[in-house]
């Protein structure tokens, strides 16, 4: 995407715990084939250094559905493979740049299926008002959210969402798959 929207996606850094899911279509990835995902970038706005925003986890799937149908729509979290976990994220620092993830387990996206990605953040402190990610308006629901100061959400059981028409501004690294093992 190319928005510059506040949507409260991947995460909305003023509440102190955020879960989100969105889909992206393989038209708008056109993944090619022999590749994994090795990195995952959300474009920060960067209005002030972010310091309670930290703690994340990050699954990736492949799903049949192209929107979230209901604010209880949410894709199970057992269907999805978990990519990246840490208490030390990249710094949110001040002016707009994207944000790197280093996935801890690549994942091997089948480039026909729809992407599903889900965000859980789980500090239990917020940044300022002011500070969020871009996001791109879309057509149906791409994304379903939920956040909260008091309740972290348990991926596994969400509670009812907030059904967005837009998706997170995010790119993708791509590489090889290996074709050979790292170790002998």
């Amino acid at each position: 995407g190319t928005g510059t929207t506040d949507l409260d996606l991947p995460v909305n850094v003023f509440y102190g715990y955020t879960y989100s899911q969105t889909i992206y279509y393989p038209t708008e990835i056109n993944y090619p084939e022999g590749y994994r995902i090795e990195k995952l970038y959300y474009y920060f706005n960067g209005y002030e250094t972010c310091e309670s925003t930290k703690d994340w986890v990050i699954w990736m799937g492949h799903t049949t559905d192209t929107t979230f149908g209901s604010t209880t729509g949410w894709i199970p979290v057992t269907s999805l493979t978990q990519v990246y976990a840490g208490e030390n994220i990249p710094q949110l620092q001040t002016g707009g740049y994207w944000m790197e993830f280093t996935l801890d387990t690549p994942f091997i996206y089948n480039g026909t299926d729809n992407l599903v990605i889900a965000v859980d953040e789980n500090t239990p402190s917020y940044d300022s008002g002011s500070a969020y990610f871009y996001c791109t308006s879309a057509t149906g629901y791409r994304s379903l959210r939920y956040y909260s100061d008091s309740t972290n959400p348990d991926p596994a059981a969400p509670p009812a969402g907030t059904q967005i028409a837009g998706l997170p501004n995010t790119k993708l690294y791509v590489a090889p798959i290996p074709t050979v093992p790292a170790i002998s």
